[in-house]
């Protein structure tokens, strides 16, 4: 799922894609921490559990399973960095799973009702 976080920035809009069974629960974060001069750079954070006030908003992408976690960090890490910024990086990372199957096409239709910074 898009989380659309406070955790990191103190405005709305920060992105951050976490598998989990939902948002409540613990799971895998794949997440960019950084700044706009010098650039974003991966974030992977496991068994994190996101607390109650952090998420502004989530989207569901899709379903996977615990088998492609493997793979999506080996695709999260092959990130050109310096990343623009947290939200083209989660564009990105997403149409990457699109790409290798992980995740359906209608996932990035999300992305446009998601806040922005």
């Amino acid at each position: 799922m898009l989380l659309v976080s406070h955790e990191y920035v103190p405005i709305p809009g920060h992105w951050a894609i976490l598998v989990s069974r939902d948002v409540t629960q613990e799971g895998t974060l794949f997440n960019t921490l950084g700044n706009h001069f010098r650039g974003f750079y991966v974030d992977i954070k496991k068994n994190i559990c996101p607390s109650p006030g952090e998420a502004v908003s989530s989207f569901i992408l899709g379903y996977t399973n615990k088998s492609t976690l493997a793979r999506m960090e080996e695709i999260a890490n092959s990130t050109p960095e310096p990343a623009p910024d947290c939200q083209t990086w989660a564009k990105w990372f997403a149409q990457k799973l699109v790409d290798e199957g992980i995740l359906e096409a209608s996932a990035m239709e999300k992305f446009e009702t998601a806040p922005r910074t």
